[in-house]
């Protein structure tokens, strides 16, 4: 799809679009693309809407953070608990990878010394203590 082709589609779209779903589409800048948010801009002024959501976000963006390389936050024998564990990291929303994982389950489904649950290093502190916790809890 051509440039030209692709705004006319927006401006279309959004000349149809509520105030509300207009907003709601301008809170989310960093999902548009650059054509999407001049269109978007150039209805919100034509509704005398306020764009001040597209261009603030522009001076927000942050580059990505590179971390060093991953760690391991514990070992486990058992397959079923190191899922457990890797879903407990997963709901605070801590990243987490099984190192293994596959290798386990193709040689020995329920055992396996090799499962390892790695983060990344500025997770490793909120990773254990959480992990702790859970081991605590399921000792109650």
């Amino acid at each position: 799809m051509n440039n030209e082709t692709e705004r006319a589609r927006l401006a279309r779209v959004y000349s149809q679009m509520s105030v509300g779903a207009l907003q709601e589409i301008a809170s989310e800048p960093k999902a548009l693309t650059t054509l999407a948010k001049q269109i978007l801009t150039q209805e919100m002024t034509k509704r005398g809407l306020s764009t001040e959501m597209l261009t603030e976000s522009n001076a927000e963006v942050v580059p990505p953070q590179v971390s060093g390389p991953l760690i391991v936050v514990k070992h486990f024998s058992a397959m079923a608990a190191a899922i457990v564990a890797k879903s407990v990291l997963d709901s605070a929303e801590i990243d987490s990878f099984l190192s293994g994982e596959n290798v386990a389950r193709m040689i020995y489904p329920n055992l396996s010394d090799g499962v390892k649950l790695m983060v990344r290093p500025e997770d490793l502190d909120a990773a254990t203590a959480l992990l702790d916790e859970s081991a605590n809890e399921a000792s109650e």
